[in-house]
């Protein structure tokens, strides 16, 4: 799958393991977190955004959807990422926004969308995106 480099094995294997634990819980997990108020984390990420709202934000690793129904009614664009398939069942089917179901390790995003990080961050991103392509 990652070739034969033993930190990317390692790596995948744990994400393959994780991805199981998440398909085979993903209503429980989905019930348990459904109602957490995310007000102050969500205010923290917006606060530290550059340029003028409505952002488009990109939602990485966003489970059946919480945050992206949080941000989607604060008016933005949000785009779901994540690699279990229930979670992006689940995802779609409750906010309505578009969501991707990608192999964190071997990402295929598209290049023609801004990052929504803070500069700093962006280089690491940008870096994935390149190494995944």
């Amino acid at each position: 799958m990652h070739g034969k480099d033993p930190e990317l094995h390692l790596a995948s294997a744990t994400a393959t393991r994780t991805l199981a634990y998440y398909e085979s819980r993903a209503e429980e997990f989905r019930a348990g977190t459904r109602d957490h108020d995310v007000s102050q984390n969500i205010a923290a990420l917006l606060r530290h955004m550059e340029g003028p709202p409505p952002f488009t934000i990109l939602d990485f690793g966003c489970g059946p959807g919480r945050d992206l129904r949080t941000l989607a009614a604060l008016g933005h664009t949000v785009i779901g990422l994540d690699g279990s398939a229930a979670f992006v069942a689940m995802a779609r089917a409750d906010t309505g926004c578009d969501v991707w179901q990608q192999d964190f390790l071997a990402l295929e995003l598209p290049g023609n969308r801004s990052t929504g990080l803070p500069r700093e961050q962006q280089p690491w991103l940008a870096s994935v995106w390149r190494k995944s392509q």
